[in-house]
């Protein structure tokens, strides 16, 4: 069962659990895709909540966040974390990740992006701005706006 919380409230967690990697859900109207996300950063820009997440740009989500603007940031539990390395083991131009994973997901009211069951914490996130980190490196930092952070029960 999911509660709604504030963004700072499991930020020790989230940060804990982004160094073994973490789940960027992003979404277009036919099709959501998965991926593993091993670095980033959560914190304030411009007085707001961001989830900064780097996404190189050959990858298929990051055409899925160009297109709607959205990705959801989703902190699974150790028991999940197999899932997690699979996911970032092929692309979602190939095939549905989501059951192939088994995954279930929940709708969240602030982003058309969904968020996955059984997450510890789940970022709903809108993307206020974006930055290239060329000539360095092909990934395209998204800064979202956490609009909305969900915790599960377990955590208290």
């Amino acid at each position: 069962m999911r509660k709604r919380c504030r963004h700072a409230d499991y930020v020790d967690l989230a940060v804990r659990r982004l160094e073994k990697g973490i789940f960027l859900v992003s979404a277009d109207r036919t099709k959501t895709n998965v991926m593993a996300m091993a670095w980033g950063s959560i914190g304030f820009q411009w007085s707001k909540p961001v989830f900064i997440a780097p996404v190189r740009t050959t990858r298929f989500t990051h055409g899925l966040i160009e297109a709607t603007g959205e990705f959801v940031v989703c902190v699974q539990p150790p028991s999940m974390d197999d899932k997690m390395m699979q996911s970032g083991s092929s692309s979602g131009r190939d095939h549905d990740k989501i059951s192939d994973l088994g995954l279930k997901l929940f709708t969240l009211p602030e982003v058309s992006v969904p968020g996955i069951e059984g997450s510890l914490i789940t970022y709903a996130c809108k993307v206020i701005h974006k930055a290239s980190a060329e000539p360095r490196s092909n990934h395209t930092f998204f800064f979202g706006e956490i609009l909305g952070t969900y915790s599960d029960e377990s955590l208290g």
